[in-house]
């Protein structure tokens, strides 16, 4: 007995000194491949990145939440993370994306240490490397998303949940007796109930990651009634079972109770504060809404796309895969996987074989039930157990191997010890192999490819990355005016192109003014010339009629390519603002506004009002002139019109301005809202250009109506006013409008 002792600590100590040298250098390469040219790739900021970084900014300035509702809602505990790495280190894209970094390394660092409490360290090295250097892994650790905390919390969970129920020191599948020990470990549930508490605390915090943890509930209630089961067949003593049963009701209350306690203020905030919050939940759930009223057909091709991104077909959107990429993209590495799969539904009464499965079926339900799969993000609650189960095969081919050459080697001369270690070192060669070859594949893919992809290059605003690098080393001073497609924020944080430059780090000493050139132009009050900056994807001018009326005289200073297409990035041209703006001015005669209603009488339509002065004055806001083409039109016509403004101080944002279109009776029968330039980008003197166009219905009577002007804050309603003596005005009548 004490020989055996000898030879199984022995053992022990050469597993541990090359255990720990191997998983610190597949650590070293997980790092490096999360980490390496991290300012370059992905090449820039998503949109979903941009508004993540704007909350942890408003964290920083005291706006705290349970629950943040920019950009379809998102739970918040990332977004304190990123809050707390900006304040420690600075707010910008490579912080934002660097924490990410470190949230998965320590998820792969959970991963490790539950893998190897299950089941052994072969398969925990196994999972460890696939995860350091498969391409999904590798991808989401690498931008600023929220999801990144899902695996990492779920994983903690599980490890001190199954340390809860299992203890620690117990050795356990494929430890001891070739996973023989899983009779012996069946489920004994501690007696005191406070080690549940911590998994409890672990589950609720996992619900503030991402909207896909909240199937895991149901993973870790479908496990523990496994457990309790298993245990109710081993004990066939009565006194026992009773025991045992009342054990585990406790054990279990305790730990969903904890998760509940934990998770209450974000579901007292979604169900009764705020309903109607995840505005995307319903945007998804047609699958699931086809599958109520009796048809599975969406469901059942959604659940095979997502069962075949493992092997098959991986996502097919470009801003999360390279072109389809399955998870495992070669036919080693999707054979492991299978296998691994295979070997834990034959094993699936054991703890940990269970635990996996449940894992991984329930985990990828959230796109089994939505649209548009495989998707990459809803399934990442599946991480880590894919990449186990090739580690689980990896493991069983060796020892298969190994069996093996026993059995064939008994009779030879050659030292059986060494021919065990021959083939045992052979089949780990041929495996890492496997993984080098992975490795390459995902470099060539993720930093070579995929950042070339013009559609990747597009939603990851790659080009404002360069129009800050250009900026960032230019020596010009003059004014600069860019013109995007995101550049107001009507919705909460969705002027996107001025967040977007102030995380990609514009110099302090440089001010972008933001317009969108379509509809809009923009004449900054410094100097005469002015330089505008303009995305290859939005050229200028935009069409006909703007370039007649605005861009006269402006001429291309620059247009950096790109060095692989030679392909446009951006324009800049510079343009004489002031002088633009006066030939804009001289296009447009001057036209009178008034004051009064938007009803009015049809036989005496300018009866009721009052003329009014230029500018006219709303809050700052100042209306120089404004401009149509034609008084009287036809019903169906379509109508331009212009008007033109200073700033006279700073306005705060959100901000729009409307044109109504009233029928005698105040009706509104056609209108305009919007505007197209960022005025928390302007300053005092600032004058810019608008275009208002307005559609008029085909069946519109004949006859007078008239057009009514005025602005006013989309978050709040309320409308910009003019004070004229004692009263206030909101609103200007600009004219009569004429139909045939």
């Amino acid at each position: 007995m004490q020989e055996a002792r000898g030879k199984m600590q022995e053992a022990r100590g050469k597993r541990a000194r090359w255990e720990w040298p191997v998983v610190i250098g597949i650590l070293l390469i997980a790092f490096f491949f999360r980490v390496w040219l991290l300012n370059d790739v992905p090449p820039g900021l998503h949109h979903d990145e941009v508004i993540i970084g704007q909350v942890a900014k408003d964290i920083l300035r005291g706006h705290f939440a349970i629950y943040f509702t920019a950009g379809y809602g998102h739970e918040p505990l990332y977004h304190y993370l990123v809050a707390g790495m900006f304040g420690v280190l600075g707010a910008n894209a490579f912080v934002l994306r660097l924490t990410s970094a470190f949230i998965a390394m320590l998820g792969l660092a959970a991963t490790y240490r539950f893998i190897r409490l299950i089941f052994s360290p072969g398969v925990a090295i196994g999972a460890l490397a696939w995860m350091s250097i498969s391409l999904w892994p590798v991808f989401f650790a690498r931008v600023g998303l929220r999801g990144i905390t899902l695996p990492l919390l779920t994983t903690l969970t599980t490890y001190f949940l199954w340390r809860a129920l299992f203890g620690e020191d117990r050795e356990t599948e494929g430890q001891r007796d070739g996973g023989k020990a899983g009779k012996r470990e069946g489920a004994r549930f501690i007696l005191h109930p406070s080690p549940f508490i911590l998994p409890g605390v672990l589950l609720g915090l996992s619900l503030y990651t991402y909207q896909a943890s909240r199937v895991f509930p149901l993973v870790f209630g479908l496990f523990l009634l496994f457990v309790f089961v298993q245990r109710r067949r081993v004990l066939r003593n009565t006194q026992y079972a009773v025991r045992n049963t009342h054990y585990a009701l406790r054990n279990t209350f305790v730990f969903f109770l904890t998760a509940l306690i934990v998770a209450a203020p974000l579901i007292i905030y979604l169900t009764i504060i705020n309903p109607t919050a995840e505005a995307r939940v319903a945007d998804l759930s047609g699958p699931l809404n086809q599958l109520r009223a009796g048809n599975p057909s969406e469901v059942i091709s959604s659940t095979l796309n997502t069962l075949g991104m493992f092997t098959y077909r991986g996502d097919a959107v470009p801003i999360y895969n390279v072109g389809g990429r399955p998870v495992f993209p070669e036919i080693f590495g999707a054979a492991l996987f299978v296998i691994g799969l295979l070997i834990c539904l034959w094993r699936w009464k054991r703890p940990a074989y269970a635990l996996l499965l449940i894992w991984f079926f329930i985990s990828l339900i959230p796109a089994m039930v939505t649209p548009f799969s495989p998707n990459f993000v809803r399934t990442i609650a599946a991480w880590p157990v894919p990449f186990v189960f090739a580690g689980v095969a990896m493991v069983e081919i060796v020892r298969w191997v190994v069996a093996r050459s026993k059995m064939q080697d008994a009779g030879r001369r050659t030292p059986r010890h060494l021919v065990i270690l021959s083939s045992r070192h052979l089949v780990i060669g041929l495996f890492t192999l496997v993984l080098v070859w992975n490795a390459t594949l995902t470099a060539s893919d993720y930093f070579r490819q995929w950042p070339q992809d013009g559609y990747v290059r597009f939603w990851q605003q790659a080009t404002w990355t360069e129009a800050v690098r250009y900026l960032n080393i230019d020596s010009a001073h003059t004014p600069i005016a860019a013109s995007g497609l995101s550049v107001q924020d009507f919705e909460p944080g969705a002027d996107f192109d001025p967040q977007t430059f102030d995380l990609l780090g514009l110099r302090p000493d440089l001010k972008v003014k933001w317009f969108d050139c379509r509809n809009a132009m923009l004449y900054p009050q410094e100097g005469a010339i002015t330089r505008y900056l303009t995305p290859a994807y939005l050229p200028l001018p935009c069409d006909a009629d703007m370039q007649a009326r605005f861009w006269a005289g402006a001429k291309a200073s620059d247009q950096p390519r790109w060095s692989d297409t030679n392909e446009t990035i951006f324009t800049v041209q510079d343009l004489n603002g002031r002088a633009a703006l006066n030939s804009a001015i001289a296009r447009s005669p001057l036209r009178p506004v008034w004051l009064g209603g938007e009803t009015f009488t049809a036989q005496n339509p300018t009866g009721d009002l009052e003329p009014a002065s230029l500018p006219f004055e709303l809050a700052g806001l100042n209306l120089l002139r404004w401009a149509i083409d034609q008084d009287t039109v036809q019903s169906g016509a379509r109508i331009d019109l212009f008007t033109y403004w200073e700033m006279s101080q700073p306005a705060a944002p959100p901000l729009k301005i409307f044109i109504h279109v009233t029928a005698p009776n105040g009706k509104i029968i056609a209108q305009w809202d919007g505007l197209d330039v960022n005025v928390g980008s302007l300053e005092a003197r600032d004058i810019f250009a608008q275009r208002h166009r307005l559609e008029l219905p085909a069946d519109l009577p004949p006859g007078p109506y008239r057009l009514s002007m005025g602005a006013y804050h989309p978050d709040s309603g309320a409308r910009l006013k003019a004070q004229l003596g004692d009263r206030a005005v909101d609103s200007v009548v600009l004219g009569m409008l004429t139909v045939q």
